[in-house]
């Protein structure tokens, strides 16, 4: 949903759908997004996951991210100006 749009949506979380390599190799996983009350165009990202470890134990792990709006180079950018995906 457009980020306007999906303030006003009557739901808290969204379920997105995809294959991407860095998250799909987790056997198990949830991801947790809010904004931050301190910078009003930053996001925290909370992904928790479980891994496999060498000697196979299953093990959950933790992290805390903050996202932050980024300039991204021109040639990455969609004909819009967004910069969806862009890496």
């Amino acid at each position: 949903a457009h980020p306007e749009a999906a303030r006003s949506l009557p739901w808290s979380w969204k379920i997105v759908c995809g294959a991407n390599p860095a998250y799909d190799a987790f056997p198990a996983q949830h991801q947790t997004f809010y904004p931050s009350e301190k910078a009003p165009t930053s996001l925290w990202y909370d992904p928790v996951f479980k891994v496999e470890t060498v000697d196979g134990r299953q093990v959950w792990c933790k992290r805390h991210y903050r996202c932050t709006p980024r300039s991204v180079e021109e040639d990455l950018r969609l004909p819009d100006g967004s910069s969806h995906g862009a890496r």
